[in-house]
């Protein structure tokens, strides 16, 4: 009997070690391989139809530090239609969608994940002149 309860404390264990990461952490440990680029039609949704898609790891690297260094934002957010959906894929199989809004050169810039319509998030002013410049757009 004791043997069994080893067993089963052993497998549970192992169990949760490998389910317990979230999709949070594994993105962490996880490469992102893919950035395409499209103009928005509507909130809740990507278009697919995509104008810019990059593999370039310099590129994709770029746009994935610039995501996660863009800055929440509290509040209620009431926003105008996005502009763009851009979609980041990684090694491991999970997708982060985002609607953007991006600025002049030398302005801040909006993220808002499409799962979330109700946060967003600012991109620094820099970052929004390194993704006029990888993107090619005015």
């Amino acid at each position: 009997m004791r043997k069994r309860g080893l067993i089963f404390f052993t497998v549970l264990l192992i169990v949760l070690s490998v389910g317990g990461c979230t999709s949070e952490e594994a993105v962490k440990q996880s490469v992102a391989r893919k950035v395409s680029v499209s103009e928005s039609r509507e909130f809740d949704r990507i278009d697919t139809n995509f104008f810019f898609e990059t593999e370039d790891p310099r590129e994709v690297n770029t746009i994935r530090g610039i995501i996660s260094s863009a800055v929440k934002k509290r509040g209620i957010v009431d926003m105008a239609d996005p502009e763009y959906d851009m979609e980041v894929i990684f090694s491991n199989g999970d997708v982060w969608r985002y609607h953007l809004w991006i600025g002049n050169e030398g302005e801040t810039s909006t993220l808002m994940n499409v799962e979330d319509t109700h946060t967003i998030y600012t991109v620094k002013a820099e970052d929004t002149n390194r993704l006029l410049e990888i993107l090619e757009v005015e």
